[in-house]
């Protein structure tokens, strides 16, 4: 429960039967599921019959809360990486 997690390097991790590569457009909703552990609903947005669009569920991925804080810190280190790359490429 106050645990933290630590992502493996990227060279350890084993992917012994492919996993689904699922494209998706965002994250809809994070819901409790009991011990610790939550459900992020994802979703995709395609053209709807109508002509507008839909935001289908395309994936829903069980994760332990402890598991947040260090995905939040990949994603804000990953955006600056970008940022940097994308300014220093502008002058």
């Amino acid at each position: 429960m106050g645990s933290s997690v630590v992502a493996p390097a990227a060279q350890s991790l084993i992917e012994s039967i492919p996993a689904p590569t699922i494209w998706v457009s965002g994250l809809a909703r994070i819901d409790p599921v009991g011990d610790g552990m939550v459900c992020f609903t994802l979703f995709q947005n395609v053209p709807a019959p109508d002509g507008g669009m839909e935001h289908q569920v395309v994936a829903r991925i069980i994760v332990h809360q402890s598991a947040i804080a260090p995905a939040l810190q990949q994603t804000a280190d990953f955006t600056a990486r970008e940022t940097a790359e994308l300014l220093r490429r502008a002058h």
